[in-house]
């Protein structure tokens, strides 16, 4: 009896760290595919599309290597309560990456009512964040479940959008 438990005890430790380690790869892999498609890209090979919801305007640029859509630089306006960068990375059709530098200047939901700088950059791994670093001010932050969906949801919105709207090479 006291040798199973020896062996569960060895293979649960084997297969934390053999999930670990595939995690921390799957990170370093999406930091250098990041790093790739930054070299690889230029802006005037990219293309805009606009996305007007209510008060929000989003302008967003998309950006194809080999027929796949790999990056999309978003700005958004906020009526006159703010303004926000996003870019998002994406591989195999999955968002692999996102970045928001977001300058507001009042929102109720968040108890905002000054400038203040929203910083958030997160790793993905289809729906499971492999890394991420939320700052709403000078105060570290917590992402939530709902956050992440509307996220992703979002970006499935601009892939659409950039897909239907992409110029076809004649």
């Amino acid at each position: 009896m006291t040798m199973i438990k020896y062996f569960i005890s060895l293979f649960l430790g084997f297969v934390l760290v053999v999930s670990c380690a595939s995690k921390d790869e799957k990170l370093q892999n999406n930091k250098e595919y990041i790093k790739k498609i930054a070299d690889e890209i230029k802006f005037e090979d990219g293309f805009n599309t606009t996305k007007v919801l209510g008060e929000r305007r989003s302008i967003f640029r998309s950006y194809f290597l080999n027929d796949e859509l790999v990056f999309i630089n978003e700005e958004v306006t906020i009526a006159d309560r703010g303004s926000s960068v996003n870019h998002y990375y994406f591989k195999d059709d999955q968002l692999i990456s996102y970045e928001q530098k977001t300058i507001l200047m009042r929102d109720d939901s968040l108890n905002i009512t000054s400038k203040t700088m929203i910083t958030l950059g997160m790793y993905l791994d289809n729906k499971t964040i492999l890394e991420s670093n939320y700052w709403i001010g000078s105060v570290q932050t917590t992402l939530v479940e709902s956050d992440l969906e509307k996220i992703i949801s979002h970006a499935e919105l601009l892939k659409e959008l950039a897909e239907k709207n992409r110029p076809r090479k004649k």
